[in-house]
């Protein structure tokens, strides 16, 4: 049985002396009604609060508190952070993913204090926080963050393990934004990360799309930077039974209609119309065409067990050309994939805007 985070709440099982029995009751509503962000501190009786807060000075007190750690809020410009960052102890090799993002939030001025705290040692050694400092030379914007001052430099060793989160992990952990509650689909993640991973494809140039990690922060950014995802996505999860009986994902559709859209709604809103239901297409319609290549495709694909290409490429491939034809009005029988390997990868036509606004997240 599911609890409600007001039933969990609420006087009558909010109890310090049985709190066992409150947290047994909580591990059972993980994954049904109770997510983290429910618990506001509205929900919180003042006595409660109060008793919380009585806890933690007890706790305080009978912990043995270091007098070489200074913990206090700090302003880091472009001197301080280059010296701190000549200075620093060895250190682990650095992601340009994470400094673009943290530079692009510091240029943007949309720095948060959000209390995750740069930590030196007791030589005043960065040991946590040499990406913050490089995004502050990169940009030269100062920033305020909280410093821990005094932290042994052995300490090192069992800090930032590098456990990977994914971008749904990273999303749904992001509800918030400007105040408003933010929804997640459950493919905003994959069709974000193929988007960008076409959009790199063609602004490099690659004949292939590369199925290379994309730093689940930036497909966050991506996602929330670019406002058709979410219809999009919504836009899905109505047609997907219809989409996946032909053999096209989640990712490659989501990311397809993204550029198409950006390119001309109207036309973007004919074209998935006959990809999704295949009603009245005239038999040189290249939508049509796109669905029996597909369905081929698919059927190939189940009968030999095994997929003879790049799933998310192949049909990526097969949707550009199509929808370059809808677009210019050009009649097709049937549609044929004979572009070489060494052929850049093919561009949605009049998508070049979507892809710039992608690339300015997702560059290195």
């Amino acid at each position: 049985m599911a609890y409600s985070v007001k039933d969990l709440l609420s006087p009558k099982n909010w109890d310090f002396k049985n709190l066992e029995k409150y947290f047994k009751r909580l591990v059972q509503t993980i994954g049904t009604t109770v997510v983290p962000e429910e618990f506001d501190q509205k929900d919180f009786k003042p006595a409660y609060q109060k008793d919380l807060s009585s806890m933690l000075d007890k706790s305080r007190r009978k912990t043995k508190q270091s007098k070489e750690v200074q913990i206090f809020w700090c302003t880091i410009d472009y001197t301080l952070a280059m010296i701190l960052m000549v200075g620093r102890s060895a250190n682990r090799i650095m992601s340009g993913n994470a400094i673009h993002r943290y530079m692009t939030y510091a240029a943007s001025s949309n720095w948060n204090r959000t209390g995750q705290a740069l930590i030196l040692d007791q030589h005043d050694r960065v040991i946590d926080g040499q990406q913050r400092l490089a995004a502050v030379i990169q940009t030269k914007k100062p920033i305020e963050i909280l410093v821990v001052r005094g932290i042994p430099t052995r300490m090192f060793a069992f800090m930032d393990c590098g456990v990977l989160r994914s971008a749904a992990h990273v999303m749904q952990g992001h509800r918030y934004k400007d105040g408003r509650k933010i929804e997640f689909p459950s493919n905003a993640a994959t069709a974000t990360i193929a988007a960008i991973r076409y959009a790199k494809a063609i602004n490099g140039g690659s004949p292939t799309v590369q199925r290379d990690r994309v730093d689940s922060n930036i497909a966050l950014a991506v996602y929330l930077g670019n406002p058709g995802f979410a219809n999009i996505c919504g836009w899905y999860k109505e047609c997907q039974k219809d989409l996946r009986s032909i053999g096209l994902s989640a990712g490659q559709c989501i990311a397809s209609m993204f550029f198409t859209t950006s390119s001309d709604k109207d036309k973007s809103d004919d074209f998935w119309e006959g990809v999704t239901t295949g009603v009245n297409l005239s038999k040189t319609s290249p939508i049509l065409a796109l669905r029996e290549l597909l369905i081929r495709e698919a059927a190939r694909e189940k009968k030999r067990k095994e997929k003879l290409r790049s799933h998310l490429e192949y049909g990526l491939e097969a949707i550009v050309k199509a929808w370059n034809l809808h677009l210019s009005g050009s009649r097709v029988a049937h549609l044929r994939m004979t572009r070489k390997e060494s052929t850049p990868f093919p561009k949605f036509e009049g998508s070049e805007k979507a892809i710039t606004s992608i690339i300015k997240f997702a560059a290195d």
